[in-house]
């Protein structure tokens, strides 16, 4: 093989491994992407009408869906100090907090050894949660109702 062919297949093998690596850093950059606190906004009523609205609640999905009321601060996870225990050994003893102000549900993690996902995305900080939104702690599913 002549130095040029040898000198083209070099140029074309590092082209390549850069196109590969700046697909890999997108993909990695979407995946640690911060989820969006939103909001969600209440069409104001008509004159003369008052409208309750019903404060989002956490719901865990599976075979037996249970109901979480979130109306102080509350700490879910595995541990017994928690005040909703998961039967869940990929849970940390106290895996997320979370807490309703001025009726909206927001969630923070506790340092856990696994993370917690909202809507796919690692949870960083405390935010705002959304109907529909849904959490991943350990292998347990909440969902915002």
């Amino acid at each position: 093989m002549s130095m040029t062919a040898v000198n083209i297949v070099k140029v074309l093998f590092v082209a390549g491994l850069y196109v590969f690596l700046w697909y890999v850093a997108r993909a990695v950059r979407s995946q640690l992407a911060i989820p969006s606190t939103g909001t969600e906004e209440v069409p104001p009523a008509p004159t003369g009408e008052t409208r309750r609205v019903e404060p989002p609640r956490l719901v865990i999905t599976g075979e037996h869906e249970q109901v979480i009321e979130v109306r102080d601060d509350v700490v879910v996870g595995r541990g017994v100090e928690a005040g909703v225990i998961l039967n869940d050994s990929y849970a940390s003893d106290a895996h997320a907090r979370f807490g309703s102000a001025e009726g909206r549900l927001w969630v923070e993690d506790l340092e856990s050894t696994n993370g917690t996902l909202v809507n796919d995305a690692p949870l960083t900080g405390r935010i705002s949660l959304n109907r529909g939104d849904t959490l991943v702690i350990g292998q347990t599913t909440l969902e915002v109702r």
